[in-house]
């Protein structure tokens, strides 16, 4: 068996989750696991979280991987950037062994999905997208750099996400079409529940059944 020494940055809830998806990862690889060396905090509270240690960047060996989980799309491209240029590098996506993903679906570095969810045929998903617990996607979607996916969200056919989009808990994105995909632009958010029906403009907030600007 392989072993090899990660850390992951961020010490609240998205950071315990990211070690239990870890935790999970291992126990169905023999060939391959992941050791969590310690969390990184920018400012640490504590010297433990998770029973490990709880380091500055300046105090973690660039050789480890790298994970970076913190829910808020721009502040992870910030804290990724900051990485990358302390020279660390991010392992390979990283999935809960109960989830369903089409063997050309492509998934990009720093990519990790929870548990129960599916992404389907001809997905495209770029570095350090966050795909959380029960969440759909559907054939033919791409999603780009550093967007959030919360649970139970549902994006259905022929959809292209920007960068930095956060969509809420239970939302659904309706499909567009091969000819005219349904289009969320960069830095967008969807709230939670809301239904999108229609194209969102870059750094646009929407809301509601169907959604609407808010």
């Amino acid at each position: 068996m392989i072993l090899e020494s990660v850390y992951i940055y961020g010490t609240g809830g998205h950071a315990a989750e990211a070690s239990w998806l870890i935790e999970l990862f291992n126990k169905q690889n023999s060939d391959l696991n992941y050791v969590v060396e310690a969390f990184i905090d920018d400012h640490p509270q504590a010297l433990l979280f998770r029973n490990k240690p709880v380091l500055n960047l300046a105090a973690a060996d660039p050789s480890y991987g790298m994970l970076c989980a913190l829910g808020m799309p721009h502040v992870r491209q910030l804290i990724v950037d900051k990485c990358e240029q302390a020279g660390f590098g991010f392992f390979p996506a990283l999935h809960a062994p109960n989830n369903m993903i089409a063997e050309d679906a492509q998934l990009a570095a720093g990519v990790f999905s929870y548990g129960f969810s599916t992404i389907s045929t001809n997905v495209c998903v770029a570095r350090h997208v966050h795909i959380n617990k029960h969440c759909q996607l559907s054939h033919d979607v791409q999603v780009g750099e550093f967007t959030t996916l919360s649970p139970g969200s549902n994006v259905c056919g022929n959809v292209i996400i920007g960068k930095r989009v956060f969509i809420g808990a239970g939302a659904t994105i309706i499909n567009g079409t091969p000819h005219k995909p349904l289009i969320i632009g960069d830095d967008a958010v969807i709230a939670a529940g809301a239904c999108v029906i229609n194209n969102v403009a870059a750094y646009s907030r929407v809301y509601g059944v169907p959604a609407k600007l808010k």
